[in-house]
């Protein structure tokens, strides 16, 4: 989810009246990326502005190149809005309300740029909340003892989220994409990017939490129309530059082409260690992650760190050159914002539960099984009272495609 902030925002002037205006369908674009805005829940205040720099960012973007919002809100009925050279223009708005949260409604959202608005290559922004892949149904109440992840909250008629494996399978009836860039909390966690390897040629995004306004799109809008081949690394430069509240973001590209390779070394250097970490009464072998970098609420910790943690010095290399062809590109930080940052005594804020280093930081999200009472003695030391089961997520893993990939029945996970 993207993290709260104090933050302030007028109302924005679109150029076109509230009609709907027709659809010229001109000669191929060079690129048109669609932002779609799941934003029917709380972060349905910090729009605005975002829209404001999306405006701002397109004042000097070649005509060729067409970006077009999907914008879902708590204020009025969703509608479709192209922003052109500094102006809008609002083409067309649903008669009905729409669940943003749904992948059919993402599916259309998509396919209507690339029906009406054909290019050589697309791009998509997943722009609202996110926490990570696991989640127990695509309905969840509004408490906190059911598992609360993956994207795109939507809080009418009931509270409901985009499951990623139905957000995959939903894309993957498209053209392949350019790029997906997640402006979106604890996307980037390899359990995600598997699943949507197939949807895009990359995936780009935080595996932690980011603020609540997000991407500064002033500066991103121009670099998703780069056709520079690693224009991956100006969509995360012009967001790693923005600073809020003193914090920077993690950012990571990921290749989608290398993420069978990445399994399968993972499955080989995971297996190279099994043996030295002790079954539990259960024949589970759940690691120690304490002093591990995590992401969130201790379920997400950092694949690079943990490999170098538990893997011999061969295996590691091996695996590390493997993994730093699926991520080409990360941001490195010693501290973003989170829920478990604390000032330090030299009035810095530091994480006093694990030391951030070039070495360990691969910016890249992976589960790893806990018990139960390990989980509840976390959320006991970080006063979260998540109350999430532990035995639940170490069980929901096994939908997802990298649970098989990796092999981590072969872990006793």
């Amino acid at each position: 989810m993207k993290k709260a902030l104090l933050f302030s925002a007028s109302l924005i002037l679109f150029s076109a009246c509230h009609k709907d205006d027709p659809i010229v369908v001109p000669e191929d674009f060079q690129r048109s990326v669609l932002v779609y805005i799941a934003g029917d829940n709380s972060l349905t205040n910090y729009l605005r502005a975002d829209m404001r720099q999306i405006i701002q960012g397109t004042q000097n973007l070649d005509t060729n190149n067409k970006l077009i919002l999907f914008v879902d809100n708590s204020r009025e009925r969703p509608y479709f809005l192209q922003v052109e050279k500094g102006d809008t223009t609002r083409l067309k708005t649903f008669e009905t309300e729409l669940k943003s949260s749904d992948p059919e409604t993402l599916y259309d959202a998509m396919k209507y740029v690339i029906d009406n608005f054909k290019a050589k290559s697309y791009g998509l922004v997943l722009w609202g909340h996110a926490d990570g892949w696991l989640i127990r149904n695509t309905t969840s109440p509004t408490t906190m003892k059911a598992p609360r992840r993956a994207y795109g909250v939507d809080n009418r008629d009931g509270q409901t989220y985009m499951n990623i494996p139905d957000m995959a399978k939903a894309l993957q009836r498209l053209p392949k994409l350019n790029f997906i860039f997640a402006d979106c909390c604890c996307f980037m966690c390899v359990e995600n990017v598997y699943e949507l390897r197939k949807c895009a040629d990359y995936l780009i995004g935080s595996p932690a939490e980011i603020p609540a306004e997000g991407a500064p799109y002033q500066n991103t809008v121009p670099a998703m129309f780069s056709q520079d081949s690693t224009y991956y690394k100006q969509i995360i430069d012009t967001y790693f530059a923005q600073t809020s509240n003193g914090f920077k973001v993690p950012l990571t590209a990921v290749k989608t082409s290398e993420l069978e390779d990445l399994a399968s070394v993972t499955a080989a250097t995971l297996q190279s260690f099994a043996n030295d970490i002790e079954p539990l009464e259960d024949g589970c072998r759940y690691p120690d992650v304490n002093k591990l970098i995590f992401y969130f609420d201790h379920t997400q910790f950092d694949m690079q760190d943990f490999m170098l943690r538990y893997a011999s010095e061969a295996q590691y290399k091996e695996w590390k050159r493997v993994f730093d062809k699926a991520v080409p590109y990360h941001t490195f930080t010693t501290v973003w914002m989170a829920n478990h940052v604390y000032p330090s005594p030299y009035n810095q804020m530091e994480f006093a539960d694990f030391t951030v280093t070039e070495e360990r930081l691969g910016a890249l999200g992976m589960f790893v099984p806990q018990t139960d009472a390990d989980q509840d003695r976390w959320n006991k030391y970080y006063k979260m009272n998540l109350n999430k089961s532990m035995s639940l997520m170490n069980s929901e893993i096994k939908d997802m495609q990298w649970y098989q990939a990796a092999q981590l029945a072969k872990m006793g996970w």
